[in-house]
C-alpha cells in the first residue's frame, strides 16, 4: 500500500466513524439537505437524474428523487462488476426492488438508462469539490466515461459534519461540480 493510500485509509476509517456516530438519523438534518437539493435542481424537467438508495448512515435522498421524477428519469447506479463504471437503472418510487452487488438495493426490473446528473453519497469531501466514498472507485471510473459522452453535473449530498478540511486525492479521483449539505451548497 503506497503512502496515498495509506493515507486515504486512515481518513476513510476516521469520516465512517464521524458518520456513523453523528446525528444522521436525525430526520430534520436529512430533510433539509433534501430541500438544498430540490431547490438547487429546481429548474430542471425532462432530464435524466441518477439518485441513489442509500445504505448505512448515508444521507437519504429518496425524498428528492421522488420529487424530481414528477418532471425527469430517474435512475439509480448498479454495480455490475469491480473496477468497472456504474451502470443506472431507472428507477420509481415504490418500485420492486432487490439487493444487488455489496447489498444494496437496485431495481428487480433493469430499464438501462445514461443520466445527465449525477447525485453521489459521500462519505467525506471537502470545500475543493474532493469527495471520499468506500474505496472501490465506482463513481471516479463512472463519471471518467460520461464526461467522454456529455456534460454531466455532478454533485455529492451528505451531512455538514462529513465536511474534512482536505481530502487526499489521486489522478484517477474527481472532482465534484456541487456539494450540498443541510446548511450550505457549494458550487466548484
Amino acid at each position: 500500500m503506497s503512502d496515498i493510500q495509506s493515507e486515504k485509509a486512515k481518513l476513510r476509517k476516521a469520516a465512517h466513524i464521524r458518520r456513523n456516530s453523528s446525528t444522521s438519523s436525525n430526520e430534520f438534518i436529512t430533510q433539509q439537505a433534501n430541500y438544498n437539493l430540490l431547490n438547487f435542481l429546481k429548474s430542471l424537467s425532462e432530464k435524466i437524474i441518477s439518485g441513489y438508495l442509500p445504505i448505512g448512515s448515508e444521507l437519504s435522498p429518496i425524498a428528492s428523487m421522488k420529487s424530481l421524477s414528477a418532471k425527469n428519469t430517474i435512475c439509480v447506479p448498479v454495480v455490475e462488476k469491480s473496477g468497472a463504471p456504474l451502470k443506472f437503472a431507472q428507477w420509481e418510487y415504490g418500485c420492486e426492488t432487490e439487493k444487488g452487488a455489496y447489498g444494496i438495493a437496485v431495481p428487480k426490473e433493469k430499464r438501462w438508462v445514461c443520466p445527465e446528473i449525477l447525485i453521489a453519497p459521500l462519505l467525506a469531501f471537502d470545500k475543493s469539490g474532493n469527495r471520499m466514498g468506500y474505496g472501490g472507485g465506482f463513481y471516479d471510473r463512472t463519471l471518467q466515461r460520461l464526461s467522454k459522452q456529455t456534460r454531466i453535473l455532478s454533485i455529492g449530498i451528505g451531512f455538514s459534519f462529513q465536511e474534512f478540511d482536505h481530502i487526499i486525492c489521486e489522478p484517477t479521483d474527481i472532482a465534484l461540480d456541487a456539494i450540498i449539505t443541510e446548511k450550505e451548497i457549494f458550487e466548484f
